[in-house]
């Protein structure tokens, strides 16, 4: 009898765990359309990011399928614009009226992390992944939380993604690029390369176009949530 209440417990917290993922997971894309709007002169600030994405043919965005879009939203909000700004650094800086919540996930957005992970784990129970930084490996491990990579995904796989601290776990943006495990000499070869490239020390907008090329090339169809 002891051991089916603890299981019904384990359950319980589980469900609510999941929920207020959700919770917070709807709440990010109310706030992404808020960071959005806020844009000024969008038009130019996407065509110019269409471009260096490589989504801008003969003067027209050509955004092949959803995740391009989904791509190109997410670079505009996270990554430097020509003169250096992030979006995202921006809005946090206005004075835009956002809910508790939504407070707590700017914060969280802001102090987001981007690098190319390790699957090295996969608790489907919890929803949850164990993924190793493997380009600041002084960072060790995250525990990520997303209901569709922890059903979809294998150990492993690599993931270039963008983390978002949130409590005490960790969510994607809701933009990642997969790749298979024996990928991996390839990317960071490219990773090096970058700095020979550039004739300097590559950021993290630098890496986003990279991997964004390489996803096209050769990266796996990914669906997270």
């Amino acid at each position: 009898m002891q051991i089916r209440i603890n299981c019904r417990f384990i359950e319980r917290t589980i469900e609510m765990e999941l929920i207020e993922y959700q919770t917070i997971r709807d709440a990010l894309v109310v706030l992404g359309t808020k960071v959005l709007n806020f844009l000024p002169n969008p038009k130019v600030r996407i065509n110019r990011s269409a471009r260096k994405l490589g989504l801008w043919h003969r003067g027209i965005l050509m955004a092949d399928n959803e995740e391009d879009w989904h791509a190109l939203m997410d670079f505009i909000v996270y990554e430097r614009d020509d003169t250096g700004h992030r979006l995202i650094e921006q809005f946090y800086e206005s004075d835009v009226e956002l809910t508790d919540l939504e407070e707590e996930i700017l914060e969280g957005q802001v102090e987001h992390h981007a690098s190319l992970f390790e699957v090295t784990d996969i608790n489907p129970d919890t929803c949850t992944l164990t993924l190793k930084d493997l380009l600041h490996k002084e960072y060790g491990e995250f525990t990520l939380m997303d209901i569709g990579f922890s059903g979809t995904t294998q150990k492993g796989l690599l993931l270039y993604t963008r983390l978002i601290p949130i409590r005490d776990i960790y969510m994607t943006s809701g933009v990642s690029f997969a790749f298979w495990p024996e990928t991996r000499p390839r990317l960071l070869r490219e990773v090096s390369l970058l700095k020979i490239k550039l004739r300097r020390i590559p950021d993290s907008t630098d890496r986003y176009l990279l991997f964004h090329w390489a996803s096209g090339q050769f990266g796996l169809h990914v669906k997270s949530g």
